[in-house]
C-alpha cells in the first residue's frame, strides 16, 4: 500500500483490503482511489466520495502504471491524476461505442465502387503477368531441351571415344546402305507412329531411305548408354551380358519416369526416360538421334535430309547443312557425327515446310 499527494491533491493506492485515510483503517477489498478536494477543503473520506466521468481528469501515469484497469475506481471532480492511456483502453472502446449509438457516424469503409476498381486493376495485372509467366516457362523448357540434347550428343562421344564405335546394334548396322547411310532413331512406337498430343495425328520420322519396317526410336541407343540388360517390365534389351557395353560404364544420367494408365502413346507421354526405355523431352515427346554409322563425319537425318525442309539457295541448306550429292535431292547432311534434336514446344514436324518456319521453327536442335 501507498500513497501520493500533490498539490490538494491525493491518490491512495493498494492491493490489500483495507487502506489507511488520517490514520482511520477504512474497508475498501481490492481497490484503488483516487481523492480529489471537496468543497470544505482538504480531501472527501474515500466511503463517501462519488465516482466522476473520466473526463472530469488528466492523465498521470506515473501513478498508475502497476495497477490494471478491470481493478480501477475513481473518485473525485476537479484536478485530480487518472489511468494512463494503457488502464484506459477498454473505457475508450465503451466511450466510442456508446458515441455511435447516439448517432455518430461509423467509420469510412470501400464502397462498391472503389471495390470494382480495385478488382478491375487486379485483373489487368494479371492479364499483363500470365503471359510473361508463360513465356518464362517456355523459355526454361527450352533451355532444359537444350542441355539433355547436349547430354546426349555428349554421352554418345564419349561412348565412341571408350570402344572405338558408337552405340547401335548389328541389327541396326545391316539395314544401311546406299539411300540409308546413316541412321535416325526417331517415332516409331512399336508398329505404329508417334502422335502429337491432343490428336492421333502421327509423327512420322524414321531414317533416310524409307526402311519404315526398319524404323526405331532412341531406346536402342539408351539401353547401350545406360548399360541396361532388361527394361523395367523385365523384359531384355539389345544389351544382355552387356554386349554393347563390355565395361559397364553409364555415360547417361537421365530422369526414370514410370508410364501412366492412359491408352496408347498417352501413357508414355512424361518427360524423362521411361519404362518403354525411350528418352524424351520436356513435352513428353522422344528425343531423335541420328548417328553417323558409315563413320564418314558426316550425318544424314531421316528428316531434315529432305530438300522440302532444309534446301535453300544452291547447295547451302538451312541450319548449317548441306547437299551431300547433287544428284539426290533429299541428301541433305550435317559434318559431324551426331545430330540430336526435339519437337520442341509445340511437338510438331513438318515435311512440307521449311526448317526454319511453320512447325518446325521451334525444333531444337544440336547443330545450331
Amino acid at each position: 500500500m501507498g500513497s501520493s499527494t500533490r498539490g490538494r491533491e491525493s491518490v491512495v493506492y493498494g492491493k490489500k483490503e483495507t487502506i489507511l485515510w488520517n490514520g482511520e483503517t477504512v474497508a475498501r477489498p481490492m481497490v484503488r482511489f483516487l481523492l480529489a478536494p471537496s468543497d470544505r477543503g482538504g480531501f472527501d473520506h474515500p466511503s463517501t466520495a462519488q465516482a466522476q466521468p473520466v473526463s472530469a481528469f488528466r492523465t498521470q501515469e506515473s501513478h498508475w502504471s502497476n495497477f490494471n484497469a478491470p481493478q480501477l475506481l475513481i473518485f473525485g471532480v476537479h484536478d485530480a491524476a487518472v489511468a494512463p492511456s494503457l488502464s484506459m483502453r477498454s473505457i475508450q472502446r465503451k466511450t466510442m461505442k456508446k458515441q455511435l449509438l447516439l448517432g455518430g457516424k461509423p467509420a469510412p469503409g470501400f464502397t462498391l465502387i472503389e471495390l470494382l476498381v480495385v478488382i478491375s486493376i487486379i485483373g489487368i495485372l494479371a492479364g499483363l503477368t500470365l503471359p510473361a509467366l508463360a513465356t518464362a516457362k517456355k523459355k526454361a523448357l527450352v533451355a532444359k531441351a537444350r542441355m539433355e540434347i547436349n547430354d546426349i550428343a555428349g554421352a554418345i562421344n564419349t561412348y565412341f571415344s571408350t570402344y572405338g564405335r558408337f552405340p547401335a546394334s548389328k541389327e541396326t548396322r545391316e539395314i544401311l546402305d546406299q539411300d540409308t547411310p546413316d541412321f535416325t532413331y526417331g517415332t516409331r512406337m512399336g508398329g505404329g507412329w508417334w502422335t502429337r498430343k491432343g490428336n492421333n495425328q502421327p509423327i512420322q520420322i524414321g531414317a533416310a531411305g524409307g526402311h519404315v519396317k526398319d524404323d526405331k526410336n532412341n531406346a536402342e541407343v539408351m539401353v547401350i548408354l545406360r548399360d541396361m540388360e532388361r527394361f523395367r517390365n523385365g523384359n531384355p534389351t539389345i544389351n544382355v551380358g552387356h554386349s554393347l557395353n563390355p565395361q559397364k560404364v553409364v555415360f547417361l544420367n537421365a530422369k526414370e519416369v514410370e508410364a501412366v494408365r492412359k491408352q496408347g502413346n498417352e501413357a508414355y507421354r512424361l518427360p524423362g526416360i521411361g519404362s518403354d526405355g525411350v528418352y524424351r523431352d520436356p513435352w513428353g515427346n522422344p528425343y531423335i538421334i541420328t548417328i553417323d554409322l558409315n563413320y564418314d563425319n558426316q550425318c544424314r537425318d531421316g528428316f531434315y535430309c529432305q530438300a522440302a525442309v532444309s534446301s535453300s539457295s544452291g547447295p547451302a541448306g538451312l541450319n548449317g547443312l548441306f547437299q551431300a550429292d547433287s544428284r539426290i535431292p533429299n541428301s541433305f547432311e550435317y559434318r559431324g557425327q551426331v545430330m540430336v534434336w526435339s519437337l520442341g514446344p509445340d511437338g510438331m514436324a513438318s515435311p512440307q515446310q521449311k526448317a526454319n518456319v511453320g512447325f518446325n521453327k521451334d525444333n531444337i536442335l544440336s547443330w545450331k
